[in-house]
């Protein structure tokens, strides 16, 4: 293998470039953590919310994604909220840090629906160390060193939610930009949108069930799409299940603990070859939340 071919190895390993048949993270347990690609969604939930996740993905295998996610949202208001996500993944020689602030504005549309706007900057870092590798001509000056940038990101999303319902559409950056660049070879993120929608039916008293569907769409790549259905026991246990469409199925557990801290767990099994080589993909998280006394939809736990 020559040393482009290295290279293009390396990179195509990458799930989070969103760079040809590529997607960003990958997240199972998306319902919990929506402010992490819409911007919208931040204080809808008519508290101050602090959530910590953390991926491990394709566990048993080496150079494997990882990934932490740390996320706050707040209203400040009846009308505005505010969040701020902070997230980093390492996979093989390749680590990235990215950081958004977040804004939304709701405006009542009737009795039961209100109708948020968001828009959402901040910055991402990417860091290819090329020394990581197992390279066996070490004196070739293409295969050391390190790869780094800087890029920024800007964008937006819309999130519409009464109480048992919602559906959101975003695009968290609205800039194409050049992630890494050598001998002729560029790779660039590309811009992706989010649609995700969910309805929580009441079957009793003590039981709800929440069916939700996250699409995905970039240019240069397949539409992805994770079918979940999720139930709510006495405001208390979540178990769940969840399908990526042609990729994976998985279940999810959670437990509300009490009125402020929430705790889940996620495995996901793919259902390609590449699942004889790995112990699937786990996500452990936990959510704390004071709630404030503002004028407000009081959304289920779904959401």
């Amino acid at each position: 293998m020559n040393n482009i071919k290295k290279i293009i190895f390396v990179l195509l390993m990458l799930n989070t470039l969103g760079v040809q048949a590529q997607q960003e993270s990958i997240y199972t347990q998306y319902m919990y953590n929506t402010n992490a690609f819409n911007p919208a969604y931040a204080g809808s939930r008519g508290a101050t919310s602090m959530f910590a996740l953390y991926r491990n993905q394709w566990l048993n295998q080496i150079g494997s994604p990882k990934i932490g996610l740390l996320s706050v949202h707040s209203p400040v208001s009846e009308r505005i909220g505010l969040g701020a996500t902070f997230q980093n993944e390492k996979e093989g020689p390749t680590s990235q840090n990215a950081f958004n602030a977040q804004f939304s504005y709701n405006i009542p549309i009737n009795d039961q629906f209100k109708l948020y706007f968001g828009v959402n900057a901040g910055f991402s870092s990417f860091n290819l160390d090329l020394s990581k590798l197992n390279i066996y001509n070490i004196n070739d000056p293409s295969l050391l060193g390190n790869t780094s940038s800087v890029i920024p990101k800007f964008g937006g999303g819309l999130f519409l939610a009464s109480e048992n319902e919602y559906l959101g559409v975003s695009i968290p950056n609205f800039l194409q930009s050049t992630v890494f660049e050598k001998d002729n070879i560029v790779f660039e993120n590309q811009i992706h949108t989010y649609v995700i929608a969910g309805k929580v039916f009441e079957i009793s008293d003590d039981l709800k069930f929440k069916p939700s569907v996250l699409g995905k769409f970039s240019s240069g790549t397949s539409p992805q799409f994770d079918f979940s259905a999720n139930f709510l026991y006495k405001e208390k246990l979540n178990l769940g299940a969840i399908y990526r469409w042609d990729n994976a199925y998985g279940f999810l557990l959670g437990y509300q603990l009490n009125n402020q801290f929430f705790f889940g767990y996620s495995i996901d099994i793919l259902t390609s070859r590449l699942n004889q080589y790995n112990s699937g993909s786990h996500e452990v998280f936990v959510r704390y939340e004071m709630f404030k006394n503002y004028n407000k939809i009081q959304s289920p736990r779904f959401f």
